[in-house]
């Protein structure tokens, strides 16, 4: 169970470093934006874990 954890935390943070490098290199996703859609993204990855723990 502290597996999945951690890596839900890693994954959620390689997402919102990954959006960010994404934004600096090529700006890719609008500033005014990329919250939203990081924070989408995680969920996202979070309801397909929940999916899979069943």
């Amino acid at each position: 169970m502290k597996w999945i954890y951690l890596c839900k935390w890693i994954l959620a943070i390689l997402v919102v470093v990954g959006l960010a490098y994404l934004h600096l290199q090529s700006n890719f996703i609008p500033k005014e934006i990329l919250p939203f859609v990081g924070m989408f993204l995680i969920v996202v990855m979070l309801k397909i874990f929940q999916a899979y723990e069943k």
